[in-house]
C-alpha cells in the first residue's frame, strides 16, 4: 500500500518542506487602471458574408462533408488580407496552420495537436470555437489564431477581478483559459494585420451574441501588447507569468550555481534526501504512465482554491494522451508509489512545466514539487531547449529560485462601442 492511502489528509503549518502550488487564485482585489489607446480600433462592419457563421453546414454527399461547406460561409477583404472563420483545425489545414506558428515562434499551445485535442475533449466549457485567418492574394496565411464563445467561465478570475461588468455576459476571447502565453501567430504585427484579426474577432463577437472580446494572457512586454495598445485595445494588467533562461547552461549544477547560497544548499539537499530515500523519476509518454494518479494529486492541490475542476476526471487524461509526442509525464515514486507528477509541454523552443500535482506526506523532508521543478529544468537543458515556462502564480517560490516575472495582460472591448 501506497503511503499516501495510510496517512491524513495534510494540514497547513505540517511539513516545513512543503510549497503551496496555487494554481488558480491570487489575484489582486483592484483591477490596475487600462492603458489608454492610441489608434481607432476597427469598428463592427455592417455586413460580412451572406450567411451566419454559427448556422449548421448544408448537407451533401459523404455526410454533408465538402471542401466549401467545411468552410464558413463568411469571407472579407480588409484592404489586401482575406480574413476567413473556420470551425475545425482540418478545415484550415494542419500543416498550413503550424508553419505559420512555428514560423512566428508562437508556443505549444497554437499547434494543431493542441488545437485539435481541445476540440476532441474540451478542457472547459465553450458554447462556439472558430479558428479566424488572414491571408495574402495568393493564399499564404498572415495571421492565424482560435477564438472560443464562452459565458461563465472564468476558472483564473480574470473576468471577476478585472472586467467585473462582462463576468456573467457571454464574451469571445483567444485563448483558452489553460494557455498562459496568448499570442496572434502572424508574419508580421504591422497595423494592416492586427486591424484585419480585431476587427475580425469583433464580427465573429457579434454574430455570435457576445457582448465583449479580447485576448487575454498577453505579454505586457511582447509585440502583441504594443500592436494592441497601438491599435485602440482596451487592456489591464491581470497576473504575472515566470520562465527561466536556461541557453547558457549544460547541465542542472549550472543553473543551481547562479542562485543564492540558501537556495543552491537546500535544493542539493533535497536531492540527496530523495537519492538516499530511494526516490525514482522518470519522464515518459503520457499514455504509458498513470495519468490518473496525477489527475488524483493535481485535484486534491486544485481543490483547497475551489477549482479541482480545472483537472476534470476522466477528460484531462484523455487530452493529455491527445497530444502525442507534444506531451511528456514526469513521475516521481517512492516504495513504487505515486508521490509526484507533472505534465511537460514541447515545443521548439520551450520546455512547459504546464501542470503539477505532489504527495507532501510521501517523502520525508522533501517535498515532491521541489523535486518536479529540478526535473523539469533537467528536461530543458538537456533537450536544448532555450527556455523554461512554468506558468503563473506562486510567486514566492519562482522568484527566489530564479525565475523570471512576465506580466501579463487581457485586452477586452465591447462589440458595440470598442470600450472596456
Amino acid at each position: 500500500m501506497c503511503i499516501r492511502d495510510t496517512l491524513p489528509p495534510h494540514r497547513e503549518g505540517g511539513n516545513p518542506d512543503r510549497l503551496e502550488e496555487r494554481p488558480v487564485t491570487d489575484a489582486p482585489e483592484v483591477a490596475p487602471p487600462v492603458r489608454g489607446r492610441k489608434r481607432d480600433m476597427p469598428r463592427k462592419r455592417d455586413t460580412f458574408g451572406t450567411a451566419d457563421p454559427w448556422s449548421p453546414r448544408p448537407s451533401g454527399d459523404h455526410g454533408g462533408e465538402t471542401a466549401a461547406n467545411d468552410r464558413f460561409a463568411r469571407e472579407s477583404e480588409v484592404r489586401s488580407v482575406k480574413v476567413e472563420v473556420f470551425e475545425r483545425i482540418d478545415q484550415v489545414g494542419r500543416k498550413r496552420w503550424d508553419d505559420l506558428v512555428v514560423t512566428s515562434g508562437a508556443p505549444v499551445f497554437y499547434r494543431s495537436e493542441f488545437l485539435a485535442a481541445f476540440e476532441k475533449v474540451p478542457l472547459h466549457g465553450s458554447q462556439r470555437r472558430a479558428y479566424v485567418t488572414g491571408s495574402d492574394r495568393a493564399g499564404a496565411l498572415r495571421f492565424a489564431l482560435p477564438v472560443h464563445v464562452m459565458r461563465g467561465v472564468d476558472p483564473m478570475r480574470v473576468l471577476a477581478d478585472h472586467f467585473p461588468a462582462r463576468a456573467d455576459e457571454t464574451v469571445l476571447l483567444s485563448h483558452v483559459w489553460h494557455c498562459y502565453d496568448t499570442w496572434l501567430p502572424s508574419d508580421g504585427l504591422d497595423a494592416e494585420v492586427v486591424d484585419a484579426a480585431v476587427g475580425a474577432l469583433r464580427d465573429v463577437a457579434a454574430e455570435a451574441g457576445a457582448s465583449a472580446f479580447g485576448f487575454v494572457n498577453v505579454e505586457a512586454d511582447g509585440a502583441l501588447a504594443r500592436a494592441l495598445d497601438e491599435a485602440g485595445v482596451p487592456g489591464a494588467d491581470i497576473d504575472r507569468r515566470f520562465n527561466a533562461d536556461v541557453s547558457s547552461f549544460g547541465d542542472l549544477d549550472d543553473y543551481l550555481a547562479t542562485l543564492d547560497g540558501k537556495q543552491r544548499r537546500n535544493l542539493r539537499r533535497y536531492l540527496r534526501r530523495a537519492e538516499d530515500a530511494g526516490v525514482t523519476t522518470t519522464m515518459i509518454d503520457p499514455a504509458e504512465g498513470d495519468l490518473d494518479g496525477f489527475v488524483e494529486l493535481a485535484r486534491e492541490g486544485a481543490a483547497k482554491y475551489g477549482n479541482a475542476d480545472y483537472y476534470r476526471p476522466g477528460v484531462f487524461q484523455e487530452f493529455v494522451r491527445s497530444l502525442g509526442p507534444a506531451a511528456r509525464l514526469l513521475e516521481i515514486r517512492v516504495g513504487g508509489c505515486l508521490a509526484g507528477a507533472s505534465i511537460a509541454l514541447l515545443d521548439s523552443r520551450r520546455v512547459h512545466w504546464w501542470a503539477c500535482g505532489s504527495d507532501y506526506e510521501a517523502i520525508p523532508m522533501v517535498s515532491p514539487f521541489y523535486l518536479a521543478f529540478l526535473n523539469m529544468l533537467r528536461e530543458a537543458i538537456a533537450r536544448g531547449r532555450p527556455v523554461l515556462e512554468v506558468g503563473r502564480r506562486n510567486e514566492a517560490f519562482k522568484l527566489k529560485h530564479g525565475l523570471r516575472a512576465r506580466t501579463v495582460r487581457a485586452y477586452l472591448a465591447d462589440v458595440e462601442e470598442g470600450t472596456a
